[in-house]
């Protein structure tokens, strides 16, 4: 297939399916013509799985074993959940189906192996995402493009994270020394530098964003996450508890390039959490202040540590789950060393939907031929063009 022409606009829609597992970011970007091109988010909407979807596709993640039935099954699954979510959104948003070129769809993280292990005497890395392009393509009738992580990890990258080349277009205008900081999951940060220096843009995970402070939501309160930080505001921080989580969490001590997910912040990592905490006679709302003042304890050391040294930070700018929780937002305004804190809103990039919008941008820059991965954050040998492309006849 011929590379697009950089030079037409495009409408492509953005999917993500976070580590969260509670449903499905969708955003409908339009791309002037250029390498770096002008993108406009039209329309975006977040759509919930069922509670039997979330709880399943959550129980079926822990547990880190399952036979080859239900994983094929969970990778047609996804899709056709997605499928039947993009054809509400574009109902819902009156939107044609042959307005929309291309979608780009993350997929769902299933296994995510960044450093390299050994099966049949073979040392590689590997990453899996459920939700296939090419069945998702089939039910909806518009080509798509996914799997973005694979081609990184074959150069020795570690596949994550991707979404510093979107960081590198969208936050270079907005002053000297911007980080940008997404909150999921996972926290993930990128250091874009001022214009024209020296330092390159800068990428990687913090630690557990919302991962922690959810399970301990479900565990002491019934409640899939802490809506607007109210059960953490009840508390008080734990400097006993605080102290064993840094001792605990070895991802954070790791050198740059550094990704993770579950496999680090897994049901073992909730059991200790839980145990200490009885111990301690701790309430489910201490708990909830703890883990919210350590989740933004790990974005302000990984500034210190790693970007600092490189130049100065101005504002950091947040997006993602976390940035809907005000309790979590001081945290990290405590702990920010100075720096102005806030949204991407007040950017104009709807902080609930930046890693949606940043796989429309991927997509559109796959179809005309442009790599998307940073070396610099992943450690790949070089830059490729990422992502496998699924059409459709139309």
């Amino acid at each position: 297939m011929a590379p697009v022409s950089t030079s037409e606009p495009l409408t492509c829609l953005g999917l993500m399916s976070g580590t969260s597992c509670d449903g499905l970011d969708i955003a409908c970007v339009e791309f002037g013509p250029g390498v770096r091109p002008d993108m406009r988010v039209s329309h975006a909407a977040s759509y919930e799985y069922p509670r039997s979807l979330h709880d399943a596709l959550l129980a079926f993640i822990k547990k880190g074993r399952a036979d080859f039935r239900t994983i094929s099954t969970v990778n047609f699954a996804l899709a056709r959940v997605w499928a039947g979510f993009i054809e509400t959104f574009l109902r819902e948003r009156n939107l044609e189906r042959e307005r929309i070129d291309y979608i780009g769809s993350h997929g769902q993280t299933l296994w995510h192996q960044p450093e390299e292990a050994e099966w049949a005497g073979i040392s590689v890395r590997s990453t899996w995402q459920a939700g296939d392009p090419s069945v998702l393509a089939a039910l909806t009738g518009i080509p798509v493009v996914g799997d973005f992580r694979p081609a990184d990890m074959a150069l020795g990258g570690q596949g994550a994270p991707l979404v510093p080349y979107f960081d590198r277009i969208f936050f270079s205008s907005y002053g000297s020394g911007v980080v940008s900081v997404n909150i999921g999951g996972i926290s993930n940060l990128t250091y874009v530098p001022p214009p024209g220096g020296r330092t390159e843009c800068i990428a990687f995970d913090c630690g557990a964003g919302n991962m922690l402070i959810d399970a301990a939501c479900r565990h002491y309160f019934n409640r899939s996450y802490d809506r607007d930080g109210r059960y953490a505001a009840a508390g008080n921080l734990s400097d006993v508890l605080l102290r064993s989580l840094e001792e605990w969490d070895e991802f954070r001590r790791r050198p740059l390039p550094k990704s993770t997910g579950r496999e680090d912040y897994n049901e073992a990592f909730v059991d200790k959490i839980i145990k200490k905490a009885d111990a301690l006679n701790l309430p489910g709302r201490d708990v909830l202040a703890t883990l919210t003042h350590y989740a933004a304890l790990t974005i302000s050391e990984a500034v210190e540590r790693f970007v600092l040294p490189l130049g100065p930070v101005e504002a950091v700018y947040v997006a993602g789950g976390g940035a809907k929780n005000p309790r979590l937002m001081r945290a990290l305004e405590e702990t920010a060393s100075g720096a102005r804190v806030a949204t991407t809103d007040q950017l104009g990039l709807p902080a609930d939907y930046k890693e949606a919008v940043a796989f429309a941008l991927f997509a559109r820059q796959t179809v005309t031929g442009r790599a998307i991965n940073v070396p610099e954050a992943t450690g790949a040998s070089r830059r490729e063009i990422c992502g496998k492309i699924c059409e459709v006849l139309r």
